[in-house]
Formats: C-alpha cells, sequence, structure tokens
C-alpha cells in the first residue's frame, strides 16, 4: 500500500460552503417562506428560485460541508490517505459548477431573447455537468483508496459504517446523474424549470442516500467518545442492510405495497438506530463503565458533568440532541402521513413539513452543533473561537424551526395572517443562526502562525 501521508484539513470547503448558505442557500430560502407567509406577488422567478434553492443548499451547504468533513475524517479513521491535490480539484470543480448554475438560472426568468435565454441554458447545463464532475472526483478518491487498502486491516475499521458510506457515495452519483439529465432536458426543450416530479424525486433520493447515511456512519464513530454514550456493541451494518432495502423498495416506486411497506421500514428503522444510540434517552452506561480501570483525568478542573470536555466547544450537544429529536418526529409524522393518505383517516400531514424537519431541524441543527466540536480540533485547535455563541445558535436555530413546520404541518400553506407570518420570517432566525454560526467557523478556521 502506498505510504502517502494525509492530507491537511482543507478549511475551505467549510468557508466555501458557509458562503453558499449565506448568499444563496438560506438568503433564497428566506425570500420564498417571506413571500408564501405574507402574501406577496409570486413573481417570474419564483419557480426558477425554489429548484436553484434546492441545489444549493444540498450541493453547496450540506454537500461542501460533508465533503469537507468526510475527505478528512474517514481516511483517518481507516489509515487509507487521500491527497491533497484531489480534494482541491473536487472543491473548484463543485463551486464554479454551483456558482455558474446559481447565477444562471436566477437570471433566466427575466430574459426574453430566446438566443440568451438558450446561452443561459447552456450555462445552466455546463454548470452541473461540472458539479458532476467534480462528484465523480470525490467519489473516485474513496474508490480508489478503498482499492489501495485491499487485503490489508484498515478496511476493517470502517466494517461497521461501510453500508452507510456505499449509500452515500451512490446517493451521490445518483442525484448529480439525474440532475444532469434534468438540466439537458430543460435545454433541450428550451424550459425555465426543471422537470418537477423527476427533481422531487432526485431530492429525495439525495435526502435518503446522502444525508441520513453519513449523518448516522458520522454518529456511530463519534458520538460515544463526544457526548460520552455508550460503547457501540450492536451489528449496525444489519440496521445499514435493512434501510438499504427499505430505501430501493421506496425509491423504486415498486408496484403494489412495495413503495409504501418501504416507507414505513425507513421510518421505523430510523427510530430505531436513534434509540439504539442512545441520543435521546441516555439510559444505558456510558464507555467509560466498561473501561477496565477507572477512568482518569489529566487535568484538575473537572469536566463537564456527563462530558467529557470542559466546555471548550460550547453547549453543542444541544444542538445534536434537537437535530435526532426532530429527526425522530419527521420520521413519526411521514409514518402518519403515509397511513392516513392510504387508510384515508382524516389527518393529513404535507411532506414539506416533513422534509424542512430532515433538512433544516435534523441535518442543519447537527451541522451547527457538529462543526464546533469537530472542526476546531481538524485545525489543530483546543476551543472554538466563541463557544458561548453555540447556545444562542441553538435557541435561535430551534426556533427557526418551529416557526417553519408548525405552520405547513397540518394545513400546508393555507396561512392565517397569525401562522404566515411564523411562516415568513422563520428565514430571517435562519439566518440570525447562520450568522452567528458563520462568525464562530470562519474564525476558528484561522491559520495559526
Amino acid at each position: 500500500m502506498s505510504q502517502t501521508t494525509h492530507s491537511p484539513f482543507n478549511r475551505w470547503f467549510i468557508r466555501i460552503s458557509i458562503i453558499f448558505a449565506f448568499f444563496a442557500g438560506f438568503s433564497m430560502g428566506a425570500h420564498i417562506v417571506s413571500i408564501d407567509g405574507f402574501f406577496f406577488p409570486q413573481g417570474k422567478s419564483y419557480f426558477a428560485i425554489i429548484q436553484t434553492h434546492g441545489y444549493i443548499q444540498f450541493m453547496g451547504w450540506i454537500g461542501l460541508f460533508i465533503m469537507g468533513v468526510s475527505l478528512y475524517f474517514f481516511p483517518r479513521i481507516s489509515h487509507i490517505p487521500i491527497e491533497a491535490k484531489k480534494t482541491n480539484w473536487i472543491l473548484g470543480l463543485i463551486s464554479v459548477g454551483l456558482t455558474g448554475r446559481y447565477l444562471a438560472h436566477n437570471t433566466t426568468p427575466y430574459i426574453s431573447a430566446p438566443t440568451v435565454f438558450s446561452v443561459l441554458n447552456w450555462i445552466i447545463f455546463l454548470s452541473t455537468v461540472t458539479v458532476w464532475i467534480g462528484v465523480l472526483f470525490y467519489v473516485g478518491s474513496f474508490g480508489k483508496a478503498v482499492l489501495k487498502a485491499r487485503g490489508t486491516s484498515a478496511l476493517e475499521k470502517l466494517n461497521p459504517i461501510k453500508g452507510f458510506m456505499f449509500m452515500t457515495l451512490l446517493g451521490w452519483v445518483v442525484y448529480n446523474t439525474v440532475q444532469v439529465g434534468l438540466t439537458w432536458e430543460m435545454l433541450r426543450s428550451n424550459s425555465l424549470i426543471l422537470d418537477v416530479l423527476w427533481n422531487e424525486w432526485s431530492l429525495q433520493a439525495f435526502t435518503l442516500l446522502v444525508v441520513i447515511p453519513i449523518c448516522f456512519a458520522v454518529s456511530v464513530r463519534t458520538f460515544p467518545l463526544y457526548l460520552r454514550l455508550a460503547p457501540i456493541r450492536w451489528q449496525v451494518e444489519y440496521l445499514a442492510m435493512l434501510y438499504a432495502i427499505a430505501i430501493a423498495m421506496e425509491l423504486l416506486y415498486l408496484k403494489g405495497w412495495w413503495t409504501i411497506a418501504g416507507m414505513i421500514l425507513r421510518s421505523v428503522l430510523v427510530i430505531w438506530f436513534i434509540w439504539k444510540i442512545d441520543i435521546l434517552t441516555r439510559f444505558k452506561a456510558p464507555w467509560t463503565h466498561y473501561q477496565k480501570e477507572p477512568f482518569k483525568l489529566d487535568r484538575q478542573k473537572q469536566p463537564r458533568d456527563g462530558y467529557p470536555d470542559y466546555g471548550e466547544w460550547g453547549r453543542f450537544e444541544l444542538l445534536v440532541y434537537s437535530a435526532y429529536f426532530w429527526l425522530a418526529v419527521a420520521m413519526i409524522l411521514d409514518i402518519f402521513r403515509i397511513v392516513s393518505i392510504y387508510t384515508r383517516l382524516p389527518i393529513l400531514i404535507y411532506p414539506d413539513a416533513v422534509r424542512h424537519l430532515i433538512l433544516l431541524g435534523f441535518a442543519t441543527m447537527l451541522i451547527f452543533g457538529m462543526a464546533p466540536r469537530m472542526i476546531p480540533g481538524f485545525m489543530k485547535k483546543k476551543m472554538v473561537a466563541k463557544p458561548h455563541w453555540v447556545i444562542w445558535t441553538f435557541w435561535i436555530g430551534n426556533i427557526s424551526v418551529i416557526m417553519r413546520v408548525i405552520p405547513i404541518a397540518f394545513t400546508g400553506k393555507s396561512f392565517t395572517v397569525f401562522s404566515g407570518a411564523l411562516y415568513g420570517l422563520s428565514g430571517i432566525f435562519v439566518l440570525i443562526a447562520l450568522v452567528l454560526f458563520s462568525i464562530n467557523m470562519w474564525k476558528s478556521t484561522v491559520v495559526d502562525s
């Protein structure tokens, strides 16, 4: 096996993901919810903005953050290096592609000249292809590293989470390949927006194949240490296998009750995972309880009660707990939604509420929580820049989730003045939480002289 050393943490994955989140993803989201909540006219670009918002949030915010962490974290726990030159290519290609698509797709609704409109659609398509190539570099980097490590003990360290890792890599390829096809069809048909149904399918595929599995993989490897939870002594790989079967049943739209069964099985398995890792209940003894010798402290100062740190990362655990709480709520609501539809019960739960619970409540809150705990360490720092800001991120971020979800959970977008105002202002609260988080992370990723 090659003796290539591990590449240093590329802080620009985090910084550029924050830039896309603030100036594109969350700002467009705030614009959309303000239009809906305050009954403003939708305007020419409304549906184009919705589709661009989803793409930027998945690939720019969540995507680049996942890539930056995974390219540093997983090679180290498995001792399988990935070269720094490849990570720079990945970041460069995806950043250029996202910028091109963001600018072009938001401009096309205002263009009446056929030639200019066609040129912009070409830019959208080529930008999406550029992102797709960057994703192939990312997936290929992991694939090549794994092939180099065949026959060694390195791969054994990934055994518990290799099912989730494989789903994640597959999800990257599936989502971006579908996006390339959709933008080509939009170009060919001279359309203003992507095919709505296929775009929705690709968003669901990314959520189920990338967002949830990669978060589960990181959780399995870090939560016992960071949160002093019980050791993972159950067969995670079997749950990953069942989850993969459920996702296949759901996404392939099999005939009969297979799709419905897959959706329900997926939700049940996610709830089961949350129960097994003991993140919300903390019923089980922590891993330190099973040590042969009593756990000894290296410092006179006592750590926080129940945690191994001294508060140098802020109250990050509250964001982690809230993230998994919202995920559990999302799965419970999704089960009720599916059952009510097919049994004609008078309970209507709107799918947008479930999606926001997963992407804003779970994925974003988990990033807000895990980044202060992980990123400073990647930068060889002993604390996050502003630990006391983390608790404010928790409160403001979770208030935004409540404001976003409750108004639409059971009535959709049939707003009253009050519920519409809550929904419309939720985007502002998200942006405030993002500003606190962004300043904290930006300062935490400054390279010390």
